[in-house]
């Protein structure tokens, strides 16, 4: 719970995060879906991500490379 609030506290931070580092290292090697999904906003690409591909932001959150 502490680790969910800290994370809606650095939303920013978390889009900068999630967008630089997790997303392109999810998707670099599926060009196509990778082309499809940065045409559309963070919001649209979040909601790909989140439901179509079921990746729980819980879990993302706890992989982010810590400072």
């Amino acid at each position: 719970e502490e680790r969910m609030a800290t994370l809606v506290k650095k939303s920013l931070m978390f889009e900068e995060l999630l967008l630089g580092r997790l997303y392109i290292g999810f998707f670099k090697r599926r060009n196509e879906v990778c082309s499809d999904l940065l045409r559309r906003s963070f919001y649209q690409r979040t909601i790909v991500i989140t439901h179509f591909l079921n990746v729980d932001l819980r879990v993302l959150w706890q992989r982010l490379p810590k400072k």
